[in-house]
């Protein structure tokens, strides 16, 4: 059986497809060219290197050969399950032919990119897919294929109408387009697989919308758990690390990292920012935080104001999956989120794996009411 998977964001297919591959199954993993962000990138996952965050934020307009530069530079290569959709040399898709009004949209749709015919035609060389994202879905749907959504929020939010339209009649035309097509492609999936029993609603509301004709089930990302290092060689080694980028040297009785862009709405950094101000001793602690995101000025600000300089590092530049996972195996403990969702994403996940212990928040009710297990975070 071949399971074909296909969805940019997060590189949550890839690291999906590659797990699959090391045990055994057989997997195609199609790439993503709709997602040109940097975290979505297969050499972001695989190669150690570090992006200043001007690039991050405009790497969504990175063109297909700025990244093929990037990953000669990184030294990078294709798995051998890897398959590109714009190079692909495959007849195309057999799709349905009837006249009706939804089939009409769904060419209309699958021709306005010269890749998306491509990836499902490759998709209809598989058995079974697992697909991210609006266009995962859709595609998926137009394959004819068995499939399982794994939503990563804004798909599933959108499909069960807690999005808010765009302005501008265009722009509105194209989401409830979208939306239609998404909605179906919902309806028709075997299953929405997630980690998050409540299908990642958060706070926004409850999802139940766009599952009324499928079922949610428990399908967490899978990544493999490492040995854990002592305390005073994960000391030395991060001495080591923050030399080779050229960082600052951190030395504390503890040390946290706090990986997510800077942002108060979603992730809550200002609570973390508080406590530390709060703290009696705060001499024993010292935070990592990243170097962008929406609020990080006013993290800056916050910082400056509340004389805490000495117990933050923010970092001048973003870490590549490899490194960032590094940092994880030699923290004491790592900062998720405490706002919005009441769950975690694969950050969380890869910082439980190396060992770190983690500090977030989760609505362990939620969990409970499926019979899934809460995630073992403090």
């Amino acid at each position: 059986m071949k399971i074909g998977l296909y969805g940019g964001l997060a590189n949550n297919c890839y690291v999906f497809a590659n797990i699959l591959n090391k045990y055994g199954e057989k997997v195609l993993f199609i790439r993503d060219r709709n997602d040109a962000f940097a975290f979505s990138q297969p050499v972001w996952e695989d190669s150690s290197f570090v992006m200043n965050y001007e690039d991050i934020v405009k790497s969504s307009n990175f063109s297909t050969q700025d990244w093929k530069k990037i990953e000669i530079d990184q030294k990078w290569k294709t798995p051998i399950w890897y398959e590109d959709p714009l190079i692909s040399k495959i007849k195309s898709p057999i799709v349905s032919r009837d006249l009706s009004y939804i089939n009409f949209i769904s060419h209309k749709y699958l021709n306005q990119s010269k890749y998306r015919s491509r990836v499902v035609s490759n998709m209809q060389n598989c058995d079974v897919l697992l697909v991210c994202g609006i266009e995962g879905s859709i595609l998926a749907m137009l394959s004819s294929r068995p499939y399982i959504i794994w939503p990563h929020g804004g798909d599933i939010r959108m499909a069960a109408g807690l999005t808010k339209p765009p302005q501008g009649f265009r722009n509105r035309i194209s989401f409830e387009v979208q939306k239609l097509l998404l909605n179906i492609a919902y309806d028709k999936a075997n299953y929405v697989g997630t980690h998050d029993p409540k299908g990642l609603g958060g706070t926004a509301g409850s999802v139940e919308k766009a599952l009324h004709k499928t079922h949610l089930i428990y399908l967490p990302i899978p990544i493999e758990c490492k040995r854990r290092l002592s305390k005073r060689k994960r000391r030395s080694r991060l001495n080591e690390l923050c030399l080779k980028l050229n960082l600052p040297n951190i030395n504390a009785d503890f040390i946290g990292i706090v990986p997510s862009r800077v942002d108060f709405e979603w992730k809550g950094h200002d609570l973390i920012l508080n406590a530390i101000k709060n703290l009696n001793d705060k001499q024993k602690i010292h935070l990592v935080f990243s170097g962008w995101g929406n609020d990080y000025s006013q993290a800056k600000q916050m910082v400056d104001q509340y004389e805490i300089n000495d117990f933050i590092t923010f970092l001048p530049f973003s870490l590549s999956k490899p490194l960032l996972t590094e940092f994880f195996s030699l923290m004491d403990f790592s900062i998720d989120q405490f706002r919005f969702l009441g769950t975690y994403g694969t950050a969380l996940v890869e910082a439980l794996s190396s060992g770190c212990p983690a500090i977030t928040w989760i609505e362990e009710e939620a969990y409970i009411s499926m019979g899934w297990s809460p995630p073992p975070v403090m």
